[in-house]
């Protein structure tokens, strides 16, 4: 048990302390390049995709927590780039996303996570979420578990979520 929270503890760690949210440490030139872009959906989530991979490399979507946005995995990009094909987003209300007018439930933002992925149009994914991130993933196992090869949830939680 304390091996599990030592592990969530330096999780948490390398995911808040060590990520810049106020400063974007993907350079503009690389999110315009040949692989990469960025786009929106109709209801005006914003999102972008980084594939500089294989066409067979499996795809990692990153959910950010309450509060955040998609810069919150800057650092972590540049490890993940090397093997995934990315999804990052700003879920409503949040980062570049349209500010509509909250408050929203978990089921609204996963309801915006799943038109994003269908967008894209991913059938498999590994997806790791922070926070609300986490449960936003929860949610999303629970209605599409044909889209999940495995989760990394750190600081989720799930009284509102109707469990099995």
């Amino acid at each position: 048990m304390k091996l599990i929270k030592a592990v969530l503890f330096l999780t948490f760690a390398c995911l808040f302390f060590l990520s810049p949210v106020s400063s974007n440490a993907l350079a503009s030139s690389e999110l315009n390049s040949e692989n990469t872009f960025q786009s929106s959906t109709k209801n005006g989530i914003h999102y972008t995709v980084i594939n500089e991979v294989d066409i067979s490399a499996d795809w990692l979507v990153l959910v950010h927590g309450f509060t955040h946005d998609q810069r919150v995995f800057d650092y972590q990009i540049e490890a993940f780039r090397k093997h995934y094909k990315l999804l990052l987003m700003d879920y409503r209300g949040h980062g570049k996303s349209s500010n509509a007018k909250g408050p929203f439930s978990f089921e609204e933002y996963a309801d915006d996570v799943l038109s994003v992925i269908d967008e894209v149009k991913i059938s498999k994914l590994h997806f790791m979420g922070s926070h609300t991130g986490a449960t936003i993933g929860l949610i999303i196992g629970l209605r599409r578990s044909e889209l999940i090869e495995s989760f990394v949830l750190e600081g989720g939680f799930a009284n509102d979520v109707k469990m099995p």
